[in-house]
């Protein structure tokens, strides 16, 4: 037998709910197991809501966080320009701040792989 969805799941839980709510006189053998269900059904659908409800608060977190990023990325740039044109392009200053020296002078050859 296929697994139900959980919102399937809830519907029938609800369904024998009503239908064992509205003959409640006919099962009274089965009011412990029907009481029991009503606060399991009633927990899954609060579950349910809170679970919605973090998912939209996590979507807005991850929106605003990429806006941070993004306009921390510009600043930093920003910074990084502004320390390069005080201190030079090639200035060892540069390494306290994170920020690699152009370095002058040749080129350096490429390392032949001497793997064999």
């Amino acid at each position: 037998m296929p697994r139900r969805s959980h919102a399937d799941t809830i519907e029938v839980w609800r369904r024998i709910l009503d239908s064992t709510d509205e003959e409640a006189k006919e099962y009274p053998e089965l009011k412990p197991a029907r009481t029991k269900l009503a606060k399991t059904h009633k927990r899954v659908v609060e579950l349910s809501v809170e679970q919605s409800r973090l998912a939209a608060a996590k979507q807005a977190a991850t929106r605003e966080m990429q806006e941070l990023l993004e306009e921390g990325r510009r600043t930093a740039n920003v910074l990084r320009v502004g320390l390069r044109m005080r201190h030079g392009n090639k200035s060892p200053k540069l390494i306290e701040h994170g920020i690699e020296p152009v370095r002058s002078g040749r080129p350096r050859k490429k390392k032949a792989n001497s793997g064999g």
